[in-house]
């Protein structure tokens, strides 16, 4: 069995105030998603080769069962270049895209976008905008516990990193 190679960046100061229910439970944190390099691998193997509207997708094996089971754990917000075009790989799902300008990166609408709620970043290219200066300064603002992860875009999002991303789930929902 291949081990999965990717890089994770990790950040877990208690935020004061974390988003809460009602009922005192912690919200559950969102998980942004890019599109190429995590659901779309590039040029992996063991993967499943859709088209969607000419464009030809190469699905990771599993991705299905894998992003069902993150939805249990997680708020999923697609978080890519693609748009409301990532919308059409997985039309019966309403997931909200996240907006931003392109030209300061992902990481101001992230941290934005998720408030006080916990959040994971999965792309294939985070840790460039996530160790640059402006990246490091961007996320010392954040006001909630994250990670980051960068999978290797061959492989995507695999049952390994979706087991890592569970796991700290869990781990944030019995921390609050």
């Amino acid at each position: 069995m291949a081990v999965t190679v990717w890089a994770v960046i990790k950040h877990n100061r208690k935020p004061v105030g974390l988003a809460r229910r009602s009922d005192g439970s912690v919200v559950k944190p969102f998980l942004f998603l890019d599109v190429d390099g995590v659901v779309n691998c590039l040029g992996g193997r063991e993967v499943e080769h859709v088209e969607l509207d000419g464009t030809p997708i190469s699905k990771p094996g599993g991705l299905d069962r894998r992003l069902d089971r993150l939805e249990r754990y997680f708020r999923i917000v697609w978080a890519t270049t693609w748009g409301d075009d990532a919308r059409a790989i997985y039309p019966y799902k309403r997931w909200p895209v996240l907006g931003w300008d392109g030209t300061q990166g992902k990481l101001p609408a992230i941290i934005e976008f998720a408030g006080r709620s916990g959040w994971v970043w999965v792309d294939d290219n985070a840790l460039q905008e996530a160790q640059s200066q402006i990246g490091e300064y961007i996320l010392e603002q954040a006001r909630s516990p994250w990670r980051i992860f960068e999978p290797d875009g061959r492989r995507g999002l695999d049952d390994e990193l979706a087991d890592q991303l569970v796991n700290w789930a869990k781990e944030l929902r019995e921390s609050g």
